[in-house]
């Protein structure tokens, strides 16, 4: 492990992309500007570590559960976030290999633009590279360098990978939001503990099946549409959903989904960092370069296979890297890949047999001998019938139902010595009461306090827009205000740094001369400070004005009232039934 200290001199301007205030709002992080205060506040307990690639003019910072890729903009004065990713097991190995950890009291400040960072700021990149030369990493412990053409390849397919995902994202962005006035639950066929619920929208649906959705205000409360009929839309939701943690009435938007093209980006960044499990893959993709092997022409496939077919099976049992088999429709690719699948199974070796369509690796899955343990992943709603029954809940169960089976000769021989004083069992069955009296306590806490917030939201009715706007306006002020302080600050160190050189010398006359002029800057900037922190109190009181207009409509609402004592009960309930 090679950790060095490095104290920041100064602040640190960070400008987020869309990208990356886009992967933060995705994980329920709206307002991109916390994190970075996050990485200051690390800083000033000389805390924040941190990772200098100069190859790529990249700095990653890391937070207390995101990694942050920062890019130093041209003029060397701010950085650009340009991505975030939660942190991992791969994050900490390569903390644990090499890190600087910053410190600085100055602060990390966010900034829309990079026009509005203050001038004079700096990125301290020439400091950091050096401090990070001086751990003296090896070049085991950083990336090896590779040919241009093969950089050249890479960078080529990111560019294809970051455009068709933009494309693709803002055409899904341009979906409206489907207003639902119902919540049904379904007799849906369940294949896994996944919740199944109806919608009944206000409005025939724009979506389509298998389009990924979430509820309004709540991305938790995700999953993918299984069925659309005129109003009604059928949602599969990603996890066990209970029915009361839906809101009655709401929204359903459909989401946004990188997660393909993130998938590609990673194994772009495996072939650029060399990290694959085949060292030559990029050799072999670029350079079409490839080890000599020859074909096991001893090995017999289960059915009858071609000569063309038999050829590219006993290929593929012996290659040591890649293989490429091209055939029209009818060929028999299907019947040829399940022969290599078996046959290596059979030889005690694991098979990823993957697909872009679902239907080809239940083709695939069909035609596999009973003798062979296969597991389907994927999406449940578009497998056959056949193919879900290799599912890994499917096969949890049929597999609990074996256990069962086998040990009920025994179960039945120690029935006898289970009297009825048999204390545990009657504990084991008081604890579950209890619990099913918990969950139907905190059920109907959370119900309450949904129909709580739309009780609320119905009162606030008629100052709703006032509230959001005056709510805006003290956010525009405080974004506004904390640059033009800054400004102020460069502005009063300038001008105390002309008037100590205006007080003696040679220079004194000139330093005079700018210590004026600075000092105009002075009183401009304190101004305009001015100006800005008085639009920030007169925002701040528009909204206690408005918010207390609000509270008050609250308070007299009588349906408030009364669900607000529901609620009340109902926690009263819930906490007695944790207690007991």
């Amino acid at each position: 492990m090679t950790i060095a200290s490095l104290l920041l001199p100064g602040p640190v301007a960070v400008v987020p992309s869309g990208r990356a205030i886009e992967q933060l709002a995705q994980a329920g992080l709206r307002d991109p500007s916390a994190l970075i205060s996050e990485f200051g506040s690390l800083a000033s307990f000389n805390a924040l570590p941190a990772r200098v690639e100069p190859d790529r003019s990249r700095l990653v910072v890391y937070g207390k559960r995101w990694a942050a890729w920062l890019y130093p903009s041209d003029h060397g004065d701010a950085y650009r976030l340009g991505h975030v990713s939660p942190l991992s097991f791969k994050d900490q190995e390569r903390l644990l290999k090499a890190a600087l950890v910053l410190g600085g009291t100055a602060g990390w400040w966010a900034y829309h633009h990079v026009r509005d960072v203050p001038q004079r700021l700096s990125s301290h990149w020439p400091l950091l590279c050096r401090a990070w030369a001086n751990l003296g990493v090896t070049r085991s412990e950083a990336t090896p360098t590779m040919p241009a053409h093969h950089s050249a390849y890479l960078d080529l397919l990111t560019d294809v990978v970051e455009a068709t995902r933009d494309i693709e994202i803002a055409r899904q962005r341009q979906a409206p939001a489907l207003p639902y006035r119902r919540l049904d639950s379904t007799r849906e066929e369940r294949h896994s503990a996944r919740g199944v619920y109806a919608f009944q929208l206000l409005r025939n649906a724009t979506v389509g099946r298998g389009a990924q959705v979430f509820v309004t205000d709540q991305p938790d409360l995700r999953g993918r549409v299984l069925r659309v009929e005129d109003q009604e839309v059928t949602v599969r939701f990603d996890s066990t959903v209970e029915y009361a943690r839906i809101p009655r009435q709401g929204a359903l938007q459909v989401l946004p989904s990188d997660r393909v093209y993130r998938a590609q980006l990673d194994a772009v960044e495996v072939l650029r960092e060399r990290r694959a499990a085949q060292p030559q893959l990029l050799t072999q993709l670029v350079d079409h370069r490839v080890a000599p092997y020859r074909p096991d022409t001893g090995a017999q496939p289960r059915e009858m296979l071609d000569p063309a077919q038999l050829h590219a099976f006993r290929a593929a049992l012996t290659v040591p890297d890649l293989l490429l088999v091209l055939g029209p429709p009818g060929t028999g690719k299907t019947r040829t890949i399940t022969e290599i699948a078996a046959a290596s199974a059979q030889r005690g070796q694991r098979v990823l047999v993957t697909s872009h369509t679902n239907r080809a690796v239940d083709n695939v899955l069909e035609r596999l001998p009973p003798d062979v343990r296969a597991v389907r992943v994927g999406n449940e709603d578009a497998m056959t019938a056949h193919a879900r029954g290799f599912m890994v809940e499917t096969q949890v169960e049929a597999l609990r139902q074996e256990i069962l089976a086998a040990t009920e000769g025994a179960t039945s021989r120690l029935a006898p010595f289970v009297g009825v004083e048999d204390q545990a069992g009657r504990w084991l069955e008081y604890l579950a009461a209890r619990l099913t009296e918990a969950r139907l306590a905190d059920g109907d806490v959370q119900a309450r306090a949904a129909e709580l917030a739309a009780a609320v939201e119905r009162a606030t009715a008629p100052v709703a827009v006032q509230l959001a706007a005056a709510d805006q306006g003290v956010r525009e002020s405080r974004a506004s205000l904390a640059p033009l302080a800054e400004k102020h600050r460069n502005h009063e160190m300038r001008a105390e740094v002309a008037r100590r050189q205006a007080a003696s010398g040679m220079l004194a006359f000139f330093f005079r001369w700018l210590a004026d002029r600075r000092e105009r800057h002075l009183a401009a900037s304190f101004q305009q400070l001015s100006a800005a922190q008085t639009a920030m109190r007169l925002a701040e009181e528009s909204y206690a004005a408005v918010r207390a207009r609000a509270d008050a409509l609250i308070a007299a609402d009588p349906a408030v009232r009364a669900v607000t004592s529901a609620r009340d009960s109902a926690c009263q309930v819930r906490g007695t039934c944790q207690v007991k």
